[in-house]
C-alpha cells in the first residue's frame, strides 16, 4: 500500500488526469488530498517503529516541492487539493521527524524548514491565502473550516520548530551553545516571512520580528513558543544581528500588559534578561542600545511592578528558588551599569515621572533631599559612594521581607538618581532651565565651574 501511495504522490506536479486512480477494481481514491491524509495516517501508525520512514523521505520529494511552493499553491495543478492537503502534510512532517535519521534528511531538503516557519504565521500574514482558502472550500468534499485548519497547522508547526530548537539548546540544557547552534538560530532569525494583503501585494519581514509581534499579541497557545525561541535565539547568537529595538519594544509591550500569573512573570523575566544580556555574567558587554530600548518601553517600571506583585511569592520550583527575582536583579543591575551611557541616560530621563510614580505606588517616597556631602569636609569622595547614591532623596518603604526585592528597588532608585539634575560633585539640586553639563559627555551635571574637576573641558548649558 505504501508503495502505491508514494507512486501516486510522485506525480503530483502534473495534472490529475494523467494519473491512474485505481488501487484495485473495487476501490478508487478520487481526491489527491485523500492520498495525503492516508499517508499521514500511515506515518502516524509507524511513529516509534521506523519501518517506512526513510522510504517515505526518499520518495516524497515531489510532494514536498509542491507543498512548499506557497507562491504557486497547487497539487496536481489544483489549488483546492493543495489547501485540502496542507494540514496533513505538516502532520506527515511531524510524524517523520520523530525519527532522528528521517528528521536529519528532511531538514536538508530545501524549503522544508522555511515552510514550517511560514506555517506558524500563515493565518496572520497571508491574507491572500485565507481568502483563497474560503473560495476553494466548496470544492473539497470534507468538513473544512479554514480558521480551525490554519490554527492547527500553526500549532503543529510551532511544536516541530520548538522540538528542533530544543535539540540546539546547548550542553545539558544550559546556556552553552556551539557555533553550529549559533548558525542555526541566526538562519532562523533572518529567514524572511512573507506577508500579503487580500489583493495579493506582498512584503517580507524577518522571522525574529514576526515572533516578537506574535508574542505582543498575547496568544495563549504561542506564548511559550515565542518566549522560548527568543531566549534560545538571543543566547545562541549573542544578539548579533538578531535582536534589535523593534524586538525589544514588542517584548516589553507584552511584559507590561500581559503578565497575569507568577508563571507568566517567570517566563517573561527570563526572556527579557536573555535579549538584553545574553551572555553568561551580569555585566558582560552591556549594550547601551538594547537596554535603552527596554527602558524607553517601561523596563524599570515593569521590574518595580513585578517586585510588588510577586516579590513575596514562593517559587513552586525548589531547585530554582527565587529564580524570577534573581532575573529581575540581573536586569536592573544591567540598567544601572548602563545608566550614564548616552542612550540609557536619555531613556531614563524620558521615563522619570513614570518611574517615580511606580516607586511611589510601592511605598517608596521622595522626601526632602538629604545631602550627606554637605556634612562632610571632604566632598570629593562622598558623592561617588554606592551607599550615599542609594539613599539620597528617597526613603525605601518596601513592605515585604525579601531582601533581594529591597535591593532591586534601591538599584532602580540609584539609576534614577544618577540621571536626575543634581550636581554630581556637591549633590545640590539644579534648576532644569540652567542645567550645566560636561561638554565632553553631555550627561554629567555640575552646579558651577567650581564643582567641575577637569580644567581641560568646559561646561555647557543645555
Amino acid at each position: 500500500m505504501i508503495d502505491v501511495l508514494l507512486d501516486f504522490l510522485s506525480m503530483c506536479e502534473g495534472p490529475l488526469g494523467s494519473v491512474d486512480l485505481s488501487i484495485n477494481p473495487n476501490q478508487r481514491i478520487i481526491a489527491p488530498c485523500h492520498w495525503v491524509h492516508l499517508l499521514n495516517t500511515m506515518t502516524k501508525m509507524d511513529v516509534g517503529k521506523g519501518r517506512y520512514n526513510m522510504q517515505i523521505v526518499n520518495n516524497i520529494g515531489p510532494l514536498i516541492k509542491c507543498m512548499c511552493d506557497t507562491k504557486k499553491r497547487e497539487l496536481f495543478e489544483s489549488k483546492a487539493q493543495w489547501y485540502g492537503s496542507l494540514d496533513s502534510f505538516v502532520r506527515i512532517l511531524g510524524n517523520l521527524m520523530q525519527d532522528a535519521d528521517a528528521k536529519s534528511a528532511l531538514l536538508k531538503i530545501d524549503g522544508v524548514f522555511d515552510m514550517l516557519l511560514q506555517c506558524i504565521f500563515m493565518k496572520d500574514c497571508r491574507l491572500d491565502m485565507v481568502k483563497e482558502m474560503k473560495q476553494v472550500e466548496c470544492q473539497l468534499d470534507l468538513a473544512f473550516d479554514e480558521g480551525d485548519v490554519l490554527n492547527k497547522i500553526a500549532e503543529n508547526a510551532q511544536t516541530l520548530i520548538l522540538q528542533t530548537n530544543m535539540e540546539h539548546k546547548g550542553v545539558k540544557g544550559g546556556r552553552s551553545f556551539n557555533k553550529d547552534d549559533g548558525k542555526y538560530f541566526k538562519a532562523m532569525a533572518i529567514t524572511p516571512i512573507i506577508s500579503s494583503t487580500i489583493d495579493g501585494s506582498c512584503s517580507t519581514a524577518l522571522c525574529v520580528h514576526k515572533i516578537a509581534q506574535k508574542l505582543k499579541k498575547n496568544e495563549k497557545d504561542s506564548r511559550r513558543f515565542c518566549c522560548g525561541t527568543l531566549m534560545m535565539l538571543a543566547q545562541a547568537t549573542h544578539n548579533e544581528g538578531t535582536i534589535d529595538k523593534e524586538v525589544i519594544t514588542d517584548v516589553m509591550t507584552f511584559a507590561s500588559n500581559s503578565v497575569r500569573s507568577f508563571d507568566d512573570a517567570m517566563l517573561i523575566t527570563m526572556t527579557i534578561f536573555s535579549i538584553i544580556q545574553p551572555q553568561t555574567g551580569v555585566f558582560t558587554k552591556v549594550s547601551d542600545t538594547r537596554i535603552a530600548a527596554a527602558i524607553s518601553s517601561g523596563l524599570l517600571e515593569f521590574c518595580v511592578d513585578i517586585c510588588s506583585r510577586y516579590g513575596e511569592h514562593t517559587d513552586p520550583h525548589p531547585d530554582t528558588e527565587d529564580h524570577m527575582i534573581t532575573n529581575i536583579w540581573h536586569i536592573v543591575s544591567s540598567a544601572h551599569v548602563s545608566a550614564l551611557h548616552r542612550r540609557s541616560f536619555k531613556a531614563i530621563n524620558s521615563r522619570q515621572s513614570s518611574i517615580e510614580k511606580a516607586l511611589s505606588g510601592l511605598g517608596v517616597t521622595e522626601e526632602k533631599c538629604y545631602h550627606p556631602a554637605r556634612d562632610q569636609k571632604d566632598k570629593s569622595t562622598v558623592a561617588s559612594t554606592a551607599e550615599n547614591t542609594f539613599n539620597v532623596g528617597w526613603k525605601n518603604n518596601y513592605p515585604g521581607k525579601n531582601e533581594r526585592c529591597s535591593e532591586i528597588i534601591q538599584t532602580v532608585k540609584s539609576a534614577l538618581y544618577l540621571c536626575t539634575t543634581s550636581c554630581c560633585q556637591c549633590l545640590e539640586a539644579v534648576d532644569n532651565s540652567v542645567v550645566k553639563r560636561c561638554s565632553n559627555c553631555q550627561r554629567t551635571v555640575y552646579v558651577s565651574a567650581s564643582c567641575f574637576p577637569n580644567c581641560c573641558l568646559t561646561l555647557v548649558i543645555v
